[in-house]
């Protein structure tokens, strides 16, 4: 009757154990949930983006690395449209483009102490003339997009493109130069006309691709 009753004990005692080391595993964060959050607030970025007019800017923070072997140190805040080929990809693109996409686009970076607004550019063409750079006001206003390349080796590498996929990007405004660190990014659209809002598009954040 002793043995029995220290039997008993000892698988008690056991199933104690087993019950607090799951108790801890449970309560312990799973590393990798961690590291892929971690990862998308990193360039490349996409987010989904709506068409239409906004309540409310979208805002996004992100940290921005030095640019890879194949991208330029030229920030790409875009559009991007896709379809199930090229020629519909390209006919969505230059739907976005021949309406206009007027908003409000802001970039700021952010420091431990204090933030600072980063400065932004857009590409100016007017028809028989050169393109030009204008400075981006300080009211982020910007009233059309053009059509841009992007690094699409970072995009895939990020998982972020399909290899066999069709997509376009229409480019809001560049950020040159900048800084590596922690940046937020705010996109407001301001009144896009009603026949953009069936366009499925998203927002893109990335470096642009270096000619060979």
């Amino acid at each position: 009757m002793l043995r029995l009753g220290r039997r008993m004990l000892g698988a008690g005692a056991c199933l104690a154990f087993l019950l607090l080391s799951a108790c801890q595993a449970q309560t312990s964060p799973p590393r990798s949930v961690t590291s892929s959050s971690a990862a998308q607030n990193n360039v490349p970025l996409v987010r989904p983006l709506t068409l239409t007019s906004m309540a409310e800017p979208m805002v996004v923070e992100f940290n921005l690395e030095p640019p890879g072997r194949n991208a330029t140190p030229t920030l790409l805040v875009a559009v991007r449209v896709s379809g199930e080929d090229g020629a519909v990809a390209q006919e969505r693109a230059l739907m976005i483009r021949s309406a206009g996409l007027p908003a409000r686009v802001h970039l700021t970076q952010l420091g431990e102490m204090s933030e600072a607004s980063a400065p932004l550019v857009r590409v100016e063409q007017q028809p028989g003339t050169a393109a030009t750079l204008v400075p981006i006001n300080a009211d982020g206003r910007v009233s059309t997009v053009w059509l841009d390349d992007v690094d699409d080796t970072s995009l895939e590498a990020a998982g972020l493109s399909n290899p066999q996929g069709h997509y376009k990007q229409l480019a809001m405004a560049w950020g040159q130069n900048l800084s590596p660190g922690r940046y937020r990014l705010s996109v407001e659209l301001l009144d896009p006309p009603v026949h953009l809002a069936p366009i499925p598009a998203e927002l893109l954040v990335a470096y642009k691709h270096k000619s060979k």
